[in-house]
């Protein structure tokens, strides 16, 4: 959608207060004059007015040239005024800038005396006070608009008053907590949802249970049950005569624990291969129960393609994956076993240490390791600094400062514009990039390529304006401890 027009017009009179006709009016970026933004040439009429809409938002000069004489209204001119009175005001914020009305009352020395409303690059308009710390706005009120207006918000960041009735026009009341089933329940000071506890159960339906067994012979009177109120075939064994009760008066799943034939400790009543009920055997110790399709037997091996342990759904252990090992926790990923190793996704909290291989292979690291852009082609060994206007990874040269300090060494052979791993810290080996380093030496940023590899070297610079800065020490002849200092020390 195109940017509003930015409208200028004026009138332009001589000393003597009479229209000047024929002046012409120039529209400049601000505190240039080289190139004119009017696209026809601007001039006043006979009454000395002119005017000229731009379609290109920007900041702009206005010069006025009667003759030898030229005046400029500034794009920097402010001016200070008692009061102001306007038909419109249109106050409009540069690309990427808002548009803010500021007040200040009392000079706006204190915190709190200032006020700013805004309409933010992101389409919300916000009040905003200082209170908090002078000169710093917090926004209070915020609106938010959307192309459906009923769907449009308007957030209070602290408490409202609302002197008369508050009236909701939708169904819907929102509070910081909502939690199901709970009611609103009055404590003389405010309104808080609280659950219903006691004998009875509500439903978000509304609809109120009462308790199983909640009823009791207290809380009936003498007589009220009538024979109307006692279902049929309901009178409770109490009123059989002793041994009238067989099988056929025993209702189904009636047959409680307690009434069942005692059973040795640790057994288990399954249905056998006939259909009948049956104990099962205590298993071994340390044994688990389980089915191959048919029967039950105790083993200590469970193997299967498809198994899931955990809490529910969203916190398990799975293994329906081949040759993987997925941990869930809140129905996310935190951590995968894999053939090449762990994958975690969360924070590792380590109460102990971390070990670290002192002595990785050829052409391999072992360490803290991120993954970067590289801003050149990099070879695995090669010290890089971050510059900050791209973001990638470039070759160190301790020869300058724009290319210091170290802050990673390329982990693998990485291309540039493209991502790879870079040490932090940590060992590395790579007898084809590193030169024979004498063990035990320190290492430090290079002041030039060896063999065309930007690689650490074991003779600091020693140069008037080089960096010095100590990158860690060779453990072999092929092989670093990257660990680059914090400490830079310049030459002179």
């Amino acid at each position: 959608m195109a940017a509003p027009t930015i409208d200028f017009a004026g009138f332009v009179y001589d000393d003597a207060g009479d229209a000047v006709s024929g002046a012409v009016v120039h529209i400049y970026d601000k505190n240039t004059s080289t190139t004119a933004r009017e696209a026809s040439s601007i001039t006043t009429n006979s009454s000395g007015y002119w005017s000229y809409s731009h379609a290109t938002p920007g900041e702009f000069d206005v010069e006025v040239v009667s003759g030898a004489s030229k005046r400029r209204f500034k794009f920097d001119d402010k001016v200070h005024l008692s009061g102001i009175d306007v038909e419109t005001l249109s106050v409009r914020g540069n690309e990427g800038a808002i548009a803010a009305i500021y007040m200040y009352a009392d000079e706006g020395d204190d915190a709190s005396d200032q006020w700013r409303i805004d309409a933010g690059t992101d389409g919300v308009l916000a009040i905003g006070n200082d209170a908090a710390s002078q000169g710093t706005f917090v926004d209070h009120v915020t609106f938010t608009p959307n192309s459906t207006v009923a769907s449009s918000t308007v957030a209070f960041k602290g408490g409202v008053t609302v002197a008369g009735d508050l009236t909701i026009t939708g169904d819907d009341l929102i509070m910081g907590t909502n939690t199901d089933t709970y009611i609103l329940v009055a404590d003389g000071t405010s309104y808080n949802p609280v659950a219903v506890s006691g004998d009875v159960t509500i439903a978000n339906t509304g609809a109120v249970t009462i308790a199983n067994n909640a009823v009791e012979t207290a809380m009936i009177n003498a007589d009220a049950v009538t024979g109307a109120k006692i279902a049929d075939d309901a009178i409770d064994s109490e009123h059989y005569t002793d041994g009238s009760i067989d099988t056929a008066h025993i209702a189904d799943n009636q047959v409680t624990l307690a009434k069942m034939a005692g059973l040795a400790r640790g057994k288990i009543i399954y249905g056998d291969a006939s259909g009948d009920p049956a104990a099962l055997a205590v298993g071994t110790a340390g044994y688990a129960l389980a089915t191959d399709g048919t029967d039950l037997a105790y083993t200590n091996s469970l193997l299967a393609a498809d198994y899931v342990i955990g809490e529910d759904a969203q916190t398990k252990i799975d293994f329906e994956t081949a040759n993987e090992i997925h941990f869930d926790a809140d129905n996310s990923q935190i951590a995968n076993i894999t053939s090449s190793g762990l994958q975690v996704t969360g924070t590792v909290d380590i109460s102990l240490d971390a070990h670290i291989d002192s002595s990785p292979s050829d052409e391999t690291v072992s360490g803290i390791t991120a993954t970067f852009t590289a801003g050149e082609d990099l070879v695995r060994g090669e010290v890089v600094y971050f510059k900050a206007s791209d973001s990638k990874m470039w070759k160190a040269v301790a020869t300058a400062a724009g290319t210091m300090p170290v802050v990673a060494m390329a982990a693998a052979d990485i291309s540039a514009d493209a991502t790879g791993k870079f040490l932090l810290y940590g060992f590395i080996a790579d007898n084809g990039t590193f030169p024979s380093y004498t063990v035990g030496a320190k290492v430090y940023a290079p002041e030039a390529e060896t063999s065309s590899q930007n690689v650490p070297e074991e003779t600091a610079p020693d140069s008037d304006g080089d960096f010095v800065q100590v990158l860690g020490v060779a453990i072999t002849a092929n092989s670093l401890l990257f660990n680059p200092s914090n400490d830079i020390i310049e030459h002179a």
